[in-house]
């Protein structure tokens, strides 16, 4: 080494020590000697820029921004990747210094490698560069970055192995892969069939979603199985965009249980019925697993489950009676009647296995619709045990069973009002429907305690009677109709009995002369035509003339011609213009 390039070497040294020291202006005067020999000694400043300390570091990246050479760009450039933050933040402010010119174009080629920390430094860098005029298909990382996916799209197939690598770095990101996945749709290459079969298992469903539509948009028959796999998939959404796919693929089922799978996912309820058994299993899946379904599509599933009728869709139907929503629940209660006894025995181990009182009621509701008398005995073990809620939903399922074996604990709540008022109104329904005359004097007794009841009361205990039909209880009943409060059921009950002796008193109700409502009038009318006979069509024949009300009159003229009077003839001496 001559002279000359020792004293260079010596002041380089010395000028690159001073950029860290704790001297500002020591500091400066070192960056300005370095800026006099710059063109010198380029190569060392690179080389010993790794053995600086931090403070010398970044002295050195602000007098790199005054030298403007492709050496400097390119140690910039890589500073970008640096762990320190301050030191990024001087590398973008020289690199901007650089300018356009030598910094643009490298940078664009270096996001080709970067990681995304390193793009992210790249962009402060060109987000304040106009570079407008560099070709869109050099610029393919910068728009990748900057999440301008749509740009990749105008470029073309260039993008997409950039697209799957970014695919691959942003896993952990939903809302990029979603955006990169349609943008991989829309360029429709075959390449990132592999990478998007992939997706299709994705936590997130809207990236399932974008996926199945993207390999639809592809059309690459090879993504087939995967996307008849998704026509189970635990969103309704991602299901129906695999039933598109499917059709764009111009794929056909070829067994019943993919036919099923894709009826299903399709929402074609009607078509799963025909079906039958092969949609159950895929149907009772769904509901299992329901990611937050719209409840329109939990409703039909379950009505769908209810038609086919399979005892094994039992479990799913019953969870669905402990559901929050009215609507899913009412659903779930139509599907276990429509499967019907052979559902009782699940919905009688559950019964007797549940705490929660709404599904308790839920289940004795069931089994009284479904009326399967094996379950009777069951229900009334529970109706002797069981709190006032559900003793009253128990009577009403007794009662829709007509179980004779309930008489007789049915009567004794209705005599010692045990339960409440709720229990003794139920009891005494479920007696009218079973129809045993053992119930008689039991319900003729609650008559007979008058104003002691409300008319609620008198009025169900009126229909019970009327529905078991004994003329024993005849006199009561018509003791009853100047009751305001039960004189409609009273008079509705003798009807339904259609006993004679009860003719005199529905008369004079029908004919007025007994204060009434015109209401009250129509429906003695009804019950009279109820009887019928000879002699009530002679009554009623004869009460055209007395009754001065028309709403009154029309409904007689409609009961005689129910009963095959014609009116508008004469009818001679048919009928005797008689009155009670």
């Amino acid at each position: 080494m001559g002279i000359k390039d020792w004293l260079l070497d010596k002041k380089f040294k010395n000028l690159l020590k001073g950029l860290e020291s704790n001297s500002l202006d020591i500091q400066r005067k070192s960056a300005l000697g370095l800026l006099e020999i710059k063109d010198q000694v380029m190569d060392e400043l690179l080389d010993n820029f790794d053995n600086l300390r931090p403070g010398g570091k970044k002295n050195l990246v602000v007098v790199m921004g005054k030298i403007k050479n492709e050496k400097s760009a390119g140690l910039l450039i890589n500073i970008l990747k640096d762990s320190d933050v301050l030191l990024r933040d001087k590398a973008v402010e020289s690199l901007l210094s650089l300018g356009k010119d030598l910094v643009a174009t490298r940078l664009l080629d270096a996001m080709k490698e970067g990681n995304r920390g390193f793009l992210s430094e790249a962009l402060k860098v060109l987000n304040r560069m106009d570079i407008a005029d560099i070709p869109k298909d050099k610029k393919i990382h910068y728009f990748i970055a900057r999440d301008e996916y749509h740009e990749c799209v105008d470029i073309g197939e260039i993008t997409v192995e950039p697209l799957l690598n970014s695919l691959e770095e942003h896993k952990d990101d939903s809302d990029r892969k979603r955006s990169i996945v349609i943008a991989l749709g829309k360029l429709g290459d075959p390449r990132a069939v592999p990478q998007l079969i992939g997706l299709l298992y994705d936590q997130d469903k809207y990236v399932r979603e974008r996926t199945v539509e993207a390999l639809g948009l592809i059309g690459d028959r090879k993504a087939i199985q995967s996307l008849v796999n998704m026509l189970e998939d635990s969103n309704a959404w991602v299901r129906k965009a695999v039933v598109k796919a499917l059709d764009e693929l111009c794929w056909v089922p070829d067994d019943k249980y993919t036919e099923a799978q894709y009826n299903l996912a399709k929402k074609n309820y009607k078509k799963c019925i025909e079906i039958g058994k092969p949609a159950v299993n895929l149907m009772i899946n769904i509901l299992e697993k329901a990611e937050d379904q719209d409840i329109e599509t939990i409703q039909e599933i379950i009505r769908a489950l209810g038609k086919i009728g399979d005892v094994k869709s039992t479990g799913v139907l019953i969870s669905y009676l402990k559901d929050n929503n009215n609507d899913i629940r009412n659903a779930a209660v139509e599907a276990l009647i429509d499967i019907g006894p052979v559902a009782s025995v699940n919905i009688l181990k559950e019964l007797n296995e549940t705490k929660e009182e709404k599904t308790k009621d839920a289940l004795v509701k069931v089994i009284g619709d479904i009326g399967d008398e094996q379950s009777a005995l069951t229900l009334i073990e529970l109706f002797i045990k069981e709190k006032a809620s559900i003793k009253a939903t128990i009577a009403s399922a007794l009662g829709k069973i007509k179980c004779k074996e309930a008489v007789v604990p049915l009567i004794d709540v209705i005599r010692d009002k045990s339960g409440g008022r709720q229990v003794v109104e139920n009891s005494i329904v479920a007696l009218g429907e079973i129809g045993d005359r053992r119930a008689l004097e039991p319900l003729l007794d609650i008559m007979h305690e008058g104003q002691y009841l409300m008319g609620k009361v008198k009025n169900i205990t009126a229909q019970a009677l009327g529905k078991i039909g004994d003329e024993r209880a005849v006199t009561t009943l018509v003791d009853n109709i100047q009751d305001k409060g039960c004189a409609m059921s009273c008079i509705e009950a003798l009807g339904s009995m259609a006993c004679p002796e009860s003719a005199e008193a529905l008369y004079l109700i029908m004919v007025g002369e007994i204060e009434c409502s015109v209401d009250t009038r129509i429906t003695a009318v009804k019950a009279l035509e109820g009887i019928g006979g000879e002699e009530i069509q002679a009554i009623l024949y004869a009460s055209l003339e007395e009754i001065k009300d028309e709403k009154v009159k029309k409904e007689v003229v409609k009961s005689l011609s129910n009963l095959g009077v014609d009116i508008s003839h004469k009818q001679g001496s048919k009928f005797n213009r008689k009155k009670l």
